[in-house]
């Protein structure tokens, strides 16, 4: 799909557009955020895993030996 020369509209086009798209379906992560983000925050707060070492699990890069994960 070729973009668009938006700078050849006028302000009533753009404005016209931009309404278009805003009653498009959204697809992917799109948060609620009047409702979602607040609850988000405060499951994170007490939720968030908690990553450990694990030596036989390890993989490293030999040359710099850097963990890779």
């Amino acid at each position: 799909m070729p973009k668009k020369d938006y700078s050849q509209w006028d302000k009533k086009e753009l404005i016209a557009h931009i309404q278009k798209l805003e009653k498009r379906k959204k697809y992917g992560l799109v948060w609620d955020e009047e409702r979602t983000r607040e609850q988000f925050d405060l499951e994170a707060l007490n939720a968030l895993p908690v990553l450990t070492e694990v030596p036989e699990y390890e993989i490293t890069d030999r040359q710099t030996d850097r963990h890779i994960f």
